[in-house]
């Protein structure tokens, strides 16, 4: 499973671009699962169809508004496409 800080990610309108020039296209997500809700670091988890897993991890310092706007983000974003 591919991890990364919130803050290294670029989530666009089509996709969501990490440090090592991997794009995962919103069309190509197949689940999203939120991990550790009661802990320090939350997680959304992404899968695709290819077998990617990506971790977005938030650290403690972000807000539980800003996750959930970004995970009802994601979830709308998957659905349209």
């Amino acid at each position: 499973m591919l991890s990364y800080s919130r803050d290294k990610l670029i989530i666009d309108d089509i996709s969501i671009k990490m440090p090592n020039d991997k794009i995962i296209y919103y069309y190509e997500i197949i689940n999203i699962k939120v991990e550790d809700l009661r802990e320090d670091i939350i997680s959304i988890c992404l899968y695709t169809k290819d077998n990617t897993e990506l971790r977005i991890q938030y650290d403690n310092g972000e807000s539980l508004e800003k996750v959930e706007k970004e995970l009802n983000y994601l979830i709308e974003s998957v659905l349209e496409d």
